[in-house]
């Protein structure tokens, strides 16, 4: 028969001591006594070593010695004070020694089985030791009273419909359970703090797959909302889902530290320290998904201290989306802390997606190398961003679409291989402090530091960039827009260009842009004229034309952008073919100019038969009107076909607030 010695190596300050030695010797005698590491061993040892948490357990056999025998413990490690603990009578009962202080009862159970051994416990405080491979084969309830604790090897192993319900506690490193899955070991409120993966498995080793392990330990800490806790190291798996369920269950998938940034040169990861949870997939699915299906569902996620990695192999994996979080009724909260997600390539997947989610607030958040870093799409709103890198995207650094009150505060967008940040129908959405530097790296004339693009239905407005830092030379800013469609309100205030073509303001049907340079660097508005619309669109802008243009062809363009409190109107409409008609062409502008507001036409280009030429003549619309209007001639001539057009600039200096 064999009985156990367990027992917590402790200094003189009661603090714990790892990896000591516990030396087992015959009582008052050098001699080094036979002790076996669990109950079935037939290994003779004379000493073992304390774990990381100073634990220690070591077995002696009745076939060895009387039990009558007494022995000597010797505890010691380099840098510590010996101890020595003689006279101790191991097989007449259990001690605890932490430096000779004995502590509440204790039972391994292996004398007995696990079942029997938690019966056998009662209601007295009692640490169970599961030392070596118990199988169960029935619903098991772990009370209050009792902590159960993993030495060595001990195993827990599944057997038909074994569940285990835990309202103690559990001490374990490593693996503990074995054939368990979801929803059959249920923690109770208290029991722990945190789950570990690698209780039913887990080795972050970069080579298993752990995607069953780490999926159980999701669905295990849901019970009681506590972290799913991962070691150093690099976790492999597949896919990993957080359940779509009733109630307010709150996702905790918390690490050991972010790894720093990788190298565009070295993706290997296994050398940074930290957590990596490296998703192996490549058939387009995402990596970690939340998918809520009802609003009635209402859960929240937070994810720490980790890094999310896609698959190995290049630019030419189908990877999905890193960390995909879609939500039906804004009612899933998400909190992004110290988290990157990197090598997310597979077309238009994003290394984080967030879809239809309100409330998130995220700070130290590095998406890198995917095929875009940061995806916030249909209606994700209300959400605060707190240093955000985005790096080395194939496609976009930031995508915001269709989302607004979205504020980013610190950061950089770099080295996109595209564009830096694309947004499209938002609003309110402000950037304090960013710095672009050399997106657009492959100097594609459709791509730009920043585009700011509206389509048919599909508005901007409120975009704001403060404090930002313009670096590189295609860090231009594109804003476009159709009608219908348009892009307004962008704000550029104390932002500074620290390159030649960097923050170059240039784009169609945009209107009430403003600049303010308060930073210094070179601020252009180019201008371009790329849009032909029909009659019946431009006269909705501002400003509109009015008089004898029925048959108008030809361009027409309307333009709007305010510098300080300088607003340029740019319009062109070319009137060679207003054969036959008569009267004036009127420009009105969208208020009355008020005392003391000038407004001027100027750069008034005239068609002579041949060519445009340049007008010297300066028009200016009266304080008490809002228009002027033009003649060929005398008031009252007629248009000649092919004979006279125009080509106004206007320049409107008003109060546009």
């Amino acid at each position: 028969m064999r009985f156990p010695m367990y027992g917590i190596h402790r200094d003189g300050n009661g603090r714990i001591i790892q990896e000591g030695l516990i030396a087992v010797f015959l009582a008052g005698t050098v001699t080094p006594a036979s002790i076996y590491t669990t109950l079935t061993s037939v290994t003779v040892v004379n000493s073992v070593t304390s774990g990381t948490d100073g634990a220690f357990l070591f077995f002696v056999d009745t076939n060895d010695y009387p039990k009558s025998q007494l022995f000597k413990m010797i505890l010691s490690k380099t840098g510590y004070t010996s101890d020595t603990i003689d006279d101790i009578n191991i097989m007449a009962q259990p001690h605890d020694y932490n430096l000779d202080q004995v502590t509440d009862k204790w039972i391994d159970a292996g004398l007995l089985g696990l079942v029997a051994t938690v019966a056998a416990a009662g209601s007295d405080p009692t640490l169970i030791i599961v030392s070596d491979q118990l199988t169960i084969s029935s619903a098991l309830t772990i009370p209050s009273t009792v902590t159960l604790k993993k030495i060595g090897a001990g195993l827990i192993i599944k057997s038909s419909g074994a569940t285990i319900a835990f309202n103690g506690h559990l001490e374990a490193e490593g693996q503990i359970f074995s054939g368990f899955v979801s929803g059959n070991i249920v923690f109770g409120a208290g029991s722990v703090r945190e789950v570990y993966p690698e209780w039913w498995g887990a080795v972050g080793d970069d080579s298993t797959n752990n995607t069953v392990a780490i999926q159980v330990a999701i669905t295990s800490a849901l019970s009681v909302g506590i972290p799913v806790k991962f070691g150093v190291g690099i976790y492999r798996f597949t896919n990993l889902t957080l359940p779509d369920i009733a109630g307010l269950p709150h996702y905790i998938l918390e690490g050991s530290g972010c790894p720093g940034l990788l190298t565009q040169s070295d993706p290997n990861v296994a050398t940074l320290g930290g957590t990596v949870l490296k998703c192996t997939a490549v058939d387009g699915s995402d990596a970690i998904t939340l998918n809520q299906t009802t609003s009635s569902h209402q859960p929240s996620v937070t994810i720490r201290d980790l890094l999310v990695q896609g698959p190995d192999s290049g630019a030419t994996t189908k990877s999905g989306h890193g960390i995909m979080i879609k939500s039906v009724g804004w009612t899933v909260p998400v909190d992004f802390e110290n988290v990157s997600a990197c090598y997310f390539k597979g077309v238009g997947k994003a290394g984080i997606y967030l879809y239809n989610v309100e409330g998130a607030g995220s700070r130290n958040v590095t998406v890198n190398r995917n095929d875009i870093g940061l995806k916030l799409i249909t209606a994700t709103n209300a959400n605060a961003w707190d240093n955000v890198v985005a790096q080395y995207n194939a496609h976009f650094g930031i995508v915001i679409n269709g989302s607004v009150t979205n504020s980013f505060m610190g950061g950089l967008v770099q080295s996109n291989y595209l564009t830096g940040i694309y947004i499209t129908g938002s609003e309110q959405i402000n950037f304090v402090g960013i710095h672009l530097e050399n997106n657009n790296t492959t100097h594609n004339a459709l791509d730009h530091g920043v585009t700011i693009e509206g389509t048919t239905g599909v508005y901007n407005s409120q975009i704001n960039f403060v404090g930002c830092r313009f670096a590189g030379d295609y860090d231009d800013i594109y804003l476009t827009g159709v009608v219908g469609g348009t892009t307004a309100y962008v704000n550029f205030l104390g932002c500074r260009s620290m390159a030649t073509n960097s923050l170059n303001i240039h784009g169609v049907y945009v209107y009430r842009t403003r600049i303010f340079s308060e930073l210094g660097g070179i601020i252009t508005d180019t201008g371009t004229e790329t849009s032909q619309p029909s009659t019946s669109a431009w006269q909705a802008w501002i400003p509109t034309l009015t008089g004898p243009y029925a048959v108008l062809s030809g361009y027409d363009f309307a333009k709007y952008v305010v510098i300080g409190k300088v607003c340029y109107f740019m319009f062109i409409a070319d009137t060679r073919n207003l054969s036959g008609s008569s009267g004036s062409i009127r420009i009105t502008l969208p208020v009355t100019p008020a005392v003391g507001v000038c407004v001027r036409m100027a750069n008034i280009r005239v068609y002579d038969g041949a060519a445009w030429v340049e007008s010297t003549e300066l028009f200016e619309i009266p304080q008490d009107l809002n228009y002027m209007s033009i003649y060929k001639a005398a008031a009252g001539g007629s248009w000649v076909a092919n004979e006279t057009g125009i080509h106004i600039n206007i320049q409107a200096w008003y109060d546009i607030d």
